[in-house]
């Protein structure tokens, strides 16, 4: 093979893989900042919703505790919002959770730890999912918990 074919091979191949790796470096970039934007938006969205539940939770308006979530769900576009007692029963939770509730319990277990930020990324028929888990308290103490 003449020196000018493998010069020529050899530029071509080491551009080629300079922009594979360049390229896979931004895609894994976006990916993250993607990640912390999606938990950045939860957690905001998280905060509010606790500030409103709170007090129906502990009025036990679970029917007017289930219209907020379902306008919450609806308006931010959430795959669901779950909304727990202090002892963690379910109280309300939006419709299509159910088939979540299994692979979303480690999660929600793992969101509440103090080092977790109270997030987590989680894996479920294919697809990544992230819940917020927020615990709601009053003046009187723990009242439950809320995951979106």
């Amino acid at each position: 093979m003449r020196p000018s074919v493998r010069l020529t091979l050899s530029l071509v191949a080491g551009v080629v893989l300079v922009s594979l790796g360049l390229a896979l470096y931004q895609a894994q970039a976006e990916r993250h900042g993607l990640r912390h934007e999606l938990e950045r938006r939860s957690l905001v969205i998280a905060e509010s919703l606790e500030k409103s539940a709170a007090p129906l939770v502990q009025a036990n308006s679970t029917r007017a505790l289930q219209r907020m979530i379902l306008q919450v769900k609806n308006h931010e576009r959430l795959a669901g919002v779950a909304v727990y007692d202090a002892q963690g029963k379910s109280l309300v939770e939006t419709p299509g959770l159910k088939s979540t509730q299994a692979a979303m319990a480690d999660a929600l277990r793992h969101a509440l730890q103090p080092h977790s930020g109270n997030g987590e990324f989680f894996r479920v028929g294919g697809k990544t999912m992230h819940v917020v888990a927020r615990p709601m308290t009053s003046d009187t103490g723990p009242v439950g918990m809320l995951a979106i």
